[in-house]
Parts: C-alpha cells; sequence; structure tokens
C-alpha cells in the first residue's frame, strides 16, 4: 500500500496558521517590472487584513495586489494563503502554484499548495505534490 496515499483524509493537510510576512529585499529596489515602492505601498494595504486574521477580506485585496502586479510571486503566496486560511482551498491552489517561483516563500508555497488540493478532494494530484517534495524535485 502507498505510505503518501494512506494518510488520506489525512492529518497532514491540516490549515496552518497564518505563515509570516516576509518579502525578498529585491522587493525594496524597483524590480520584475513593477516600482517596488508601488509594490510596498500596495502590499501594506493589502495585507493589513492578512496580519489581523481577516482572511476573506485580505484575499479580496491580495487578489485585487495580484492583478496589478502578476509578477511578484510573494503577491499569489499572502492570496493563495488567505484563501486556504478562509476555507477556499480549491481557489488557493492555483495562486500557491504561481507563488513556487519564489527564492523566499517558494518551499511554503509548495507545501501549502499539497494541502490545498488535498483539502479540495484532488486527492491524487496532492500526493503528487508530496512525493516530489520529497524527493527533492521542487
Amino acid at each position: 500500500s502507498d505510505p503518501v496515499v494512506a494518510l488520506a483524509p489525512r492529518a497532514w493537510a491540516v490549515v496552518p496558521e497564518a505563515p509570516a510576512i516576509v518579502l525578498p529585499a529585491a522587493l525594496l529596489l524597483p524590480a520584475r517590472g513593477a516600482n517596488a515602492n508601488d509594490f510596498g505601498a500596495a502590499f501594506g494595504v493589502a495585507s493589513a487584513a492578512y496580519r489581523e486574521g481577516r482572511f476573506t477580506e485580505a484575499a479580496t485585496a491580495l487578489n485585487d495586489l495580484t492583478a496589478r502586479f502578476s509578477e511578484v510571486p510573494e503577491g499569489w503566496f499572502y492570496l493563495g494563503a488567505s484563501r486556504l486560511l478562509s476555507g477556499d482551498a480549491a481557489g488557493a491552489v492555483e495562486p500557491l502554484r504561481r507563488a513556487r517561483t519564489s527564492t523566499v516563500v517558494g518551499p511554503d508555497a509548495a507545501w501549502l499548495e499539497a494541502v490545498a488540493l488535498e483539502r479540495a478532494g484532488r486527492r491524487a494530484e496532492a500526493a503528487t505534490a508530496i512525493r516530489a517534495m520529497c524527493a527533492g524535485a521542487e
């Protein structure tokens, strides 16, 4: 029997506490096709609800942020985390997938994506994601 599949519905797929907000140093400089100061100001406003645990409201604000700054994976990470923490596991999957390219939150995004997949009932995909992480393929 497959040990990953044997864990379903799974003790490992608990919805975590909110990850702390961490942004890469590169966002302190104009980078990634957007003015970092514009991103920083917009992120500060969008992340206020996240910091206060109002995840549905945070998801709405971060959705607008990612529309403006789609090239910044950290925005996608906090959008995905907000959706997952507000109970929208299915809606969290794609933002978390997009956030895996981040050098700062990429590994956390991969883990939360697996949790979101599992919680959304996409067990085969969740098991594949877990195997990939265990194999060091991320």
